[in-house]
């Protein structure tokens, strides 16, 4: 079954930071773990340094999911989404984006 990446791109709502990273890191990411049929891991990433086209967004969180297709991901990602823990005003929700990506060669390590 293939392994596609979730990536969103989201920022906290002004003044929400440390709200947050304690609801993203404590409660959000396993969330959606547990309620997304094949996810397999997440991992949240903050922005820090940036070449190019500026992004919007501070704050990546990475979901590892197996699955038929890129649909199938979504469809699993919205199916409990009333299973999860949400907090009101935590999010700039006017700069939210999620692309699902499917691996196009196999994953290189270092040695």
């Amino acid at each position: 079954m293939p392994l596609y990446q979730i990536h969103i791109h989201m920022n906290p709502a002004e003044g929400r930071c440390d709200d947050f990273e304690r609801w993203y890191e404590d409660i959000h990411v396993d969330d959606v773990i547990r309620t997304t049929d094949g996810c397999r891991s997440g991992q949240r990433l903050w922005l820090r340094s940036s070449t190019g086209q500026a992004s919007p967004n501070e704050h990546l969180a990475i979901y590892e999911v197996e699955a038929d297709s890129a649909d199938v991901v979504i469809a699993a990602l919205n199916a409990r989404r009333d299973d999860r823990t949400y907090v009101d005003g935590i999010l700039d929700t006017s700069q939210i984006a999620f692309w699902v990506y499917e691996a196009a060669g196999p994953r290189h390590e270092s040695s």
